[in-house]
């Protein structure tokens, strides 16, 4: 059975991705409304998927550590308003 993580964001500014963005953990919460502190990863035997206004983005353009969210330079904007979720699985092992 999986262990999910969920993780939102929404923006407040319009986020100029020209040269990247980094995101710190703290400006999200989780499913109970509570303010986080770092992201739950569960590496190796997990996955994480991004999904911005509500669309799964692709594995290349993001990563996450613990502290934070990072998308690389891409030539677009994430306008103000615009929800930004996290979705962290993990799997028990036997």
């Amino acid at each position: 059975m999986p262990i999910i993580h969920r993780y939102f964001y929404i923006v407040t500014a319009d986020l100029d991705l020209t040269n990247g963005v980094t995101l710190p953990a703290t400006l999200f919460w989780n499913d109970n409304a509570d303010n986080i502190t770092e992201f739950t990863l569960f590496s190796p035997n997990g996955y994480v998927n991004l999904y911005i206004n509500a669309v799964m983005q692709e594995g290349g353009i993001y990563t996450i550590t613990p502290a934070a969210l990072t998308i690389v330079p891409y030539n677009a904007t994430l306008y103000r308003g615009t929800p930004i979720i996290i979705e962290s699985l993990g799997f028990m092992t036997s």
